[in-house]
């Protein structure tokens, strides 16, 4: 078992909440938009079977030129 496993379960025995796995290296930041255009996203991404932020980070890749992580 790995030493971050060890830890974890010697948590739990404790009773102390272990703290979620971060699956990738993703961080999160406060973006405010006109309400309009807010309904016209999640209205977009309904219609196209997708989600806000698939469309955000594809919108972001495309203009940093494909050149993200």
């Amino acid at each position: 078992m790995s030493v971050y496993h060890d830890v974890m379960k010697s948590k739990e025995t404790k009773g102390i909440k272990p703290e979620k796995e971060d699956k990738d290296d993703r961080k999160s930041f406060p973006l405010r938009l006109p309400k309009a255009t807010l309904k016209a996203m999640k209205l977009r991404a309904l219609e196209g079977d997708t989600s806000v932020q698939k469309i955000l980070e594809g919108l972001i890749d495309a203009y940093l030129g494909g050149k993200a992580p």
